[in-house]
């Protein structure tokens, strides 16, 4: 469906811009992101005050967002899948029970699986220089040493939740 809508309105403007600067199948990709993107935050929202929790939500939306910008992570084929999982675990994420003993174990693990997997889907594909993307790296773990500080349950669970989603699966499209 979301593709659908993309194509339609990718075409119609693509039809009537008389300059031409984008190919059509770029603004349909364009699209298809900003759709996806809109309807995951809308969605996680949503459940998040109906849930009683809208605030929990919207920082573990926030935190989440602001890592996987840094460190990348595994695309659905399906921009449906993406939406619903993607919702799903930001709305669960603040449901969460969290044992405070946890969180330096749970900071260095996701430490470990950013200075080792992170970048994950920019390497090799991307006109970002290497040092530029050990920048993306050394500040993504930043932010995760940061919440040593701030001693969040819900950073330490978005951080790990995104986290995961740079573990090279055999199989699996980034």
């Amino acid at each position: 469906m979301i593709g659908r809508i993309s194509e339609e309105f990718g075409g119609y403007i693509y039809r009537h811009n008389d300059r031409k600067q984008v190919s059509q199948d770029v603004l349909v990709f364009a699209i298809k992101s900003l759709l996806t993107n809109l309807l995951t935050i809308v969605l996680s929202l949503t459940a998040g005050y109906v849930l009683g929790a809208f605030v929990d939500t919207l920082i573990v939306l926030v935190s989440m967002a602001v890592l996987r910008n840094l460190t990348g992570g595994y695309h659905f084929k399906s921009p449906t899948a993406c939406i619903l999982i993607s919702s799903s675990v930001v709305a669960a994420i603040p449901h969460i029970p969290f044992l405070d003993m946890l969180l330096i174990p749970c900071a260095a693990v996701t430490m470990l699986l950013i200075a080792r997997f992170a970048p994950a889907d920019l390497k090799g594909v991307t006109t970002l220089s290497p040092r530029r993307l050990l920048v993306m790296k050394l500040v993504a773990l930043a932010i995760v040493a940061s919440n040593l500080f701030f001693e969040s349950h819900l950073l330490a669970l978005s951080f790990l939740a995104q986290v995961l989603t740079i573990l090279p699966f055999k199989g699996r499209n980034s």
